[in-house]
């Protein structure tokens, strides 16, 4: 069940980015859950998973039309399936997980385009946490298309040209391990590299060439 579980991107980002103040939660809290969910994922520690939930169960419900915390809530539910047993209980977590995923990215509105999260708009973010999930599943999911949509959707959006470096990095890092997993050609896995350009001129060509790269 690895490739259900690779959540080191979505820790990441949790301890990276702070949400701004505009956002009514306890942000010493979702930190906290940050920390537990890394210590789950390199640890293996269901206890902190646990507590991770919790903590991001109570904020969604404090803010239930932020699309992030549930896009994060639910891709940290996904992890359930490492810590269960049963195959049928696997499913469940994935599936209820997926579930709130889903429900994240019909929240988003223009206003979420807006909404900055240390200078990364919240609407990025949240697909950011959709694609990364959805590529990670096994077929039998069947989130492969969407994944891969929600991450076209990432990497050609003019918000992204002027997001923070690090952000945009764990975009770029998505993009070339979807790339080698699908066996798109050096040449053009290269032109995607440019992404992490110091130069915005630059990282705007690479824009008008991914249905190049994706055909």
């Amino acid at each position: 069940v690895k490739s259900i579980l690779r959540i080191t991107l979505l820790a990441s980002l949790l301890g990276a980015y702070s949400l701004q103040p505009v956002f009514a939660f306890d942000e010493s809290a979702f930190r906290n859950a940050s920390r537990q969910i890394q210590e789950a994922s390199t640890k293996n520690s269901e206890s902190a998973l646990s507590s991770a939930l919790e903590t991001l169960s109570r904020l969604a419900q404090q803010e239930p039309g932020n699309p992030l915390l549930q896009a994060y809530l639910g891709s940290a539910e996904t992890m359930q399936a490492k810590f269960t047993l049963f195959p049928w209980k696997k499913m469940e977590h994935c599936e209820n997980g997926l579930a709130k995923i889903d429900k994240a990215l019909q929240q988003r509105d223009a206003g979420h385009d807006k909404a900055l999260v240390r200078g990364v708009p919240l609407s990025l973010e949240t697909r950011l946490i959709a694609a990364n999930t959805f590529l990670a599943l096994p077929d039998l999911f069947k989130r492969s298309q969407a994944g891969h949509k929600q991450l076209l959707a990432l990497l050609s959006s003019p918000l992204l040209i002027n997001s923070p470096e690090g952000f945009r990095s764990s975009v770029v890092h998505l993009a070339l391990k979807t790339a080698k997993a699908d066996k798109i050609p050096a040449d053009k896995i290269e032109i995607l590299q440019k992404m992490n350009s110091a130069q915005a001129n630059e990282r705007l060509e690479v824009q008008t060439k991914l249905k190049e790269i994706w055909k």
